[in-house]
């Protein structure tokens, strides 16, 4: 479909295409953008104007500062039953493992001791 493009849109383009600085490419852009018939010939024209206007504000904005990677200046170690409260599906293999080695199991021989 034809774009008809205004005297004004292709003086803006013209503009954008001999600008060298970041922020004067900026200001041509939003000149285009304003200055485009808004119909379906320019849908896609406007599309490719305002993502060149995302990249370069994007650009001029600097670089994105990352998350904080660093951990916490305080760890606690949990020991014992908290450790078992807290790291639970640790503790139960753990424990399992550790009942497993002392022999016939450790709560059996308990329970009969207290008989």
């Amino acid at each position: 479909m034809p774009a008809n493009l205004s005297p004004e849109y292709k003086d803006a383009q013209e503009k954008f295409r001999r600008a060298r600085e970041p922020q004067e490419k900026l200001e041509c852009l939003r000149e285009m953008l304003r200055t485009i018939p808004k119909h379906k010939g320019t849908e896609h024209l406007q599309a490719e104007i305002k993502t060149r206007l995302k990249e370069l504000t994007d650009e001029l904005g600097g670089p994105k500062k990352g998350a904080v990677h660093g951990g916490p200046e305080l760890t606690v170690r949990h020991e014992g039953a908290a450790a078992c409260a807290t790291w639970r599906s640790r503790c139960t293999a753990a424990s399992r493992a550790s009942s497993a080695s002392r022999g016939s199991g450790g709560r059996a021989r308990d329970s009969k001791a207290s008989r």
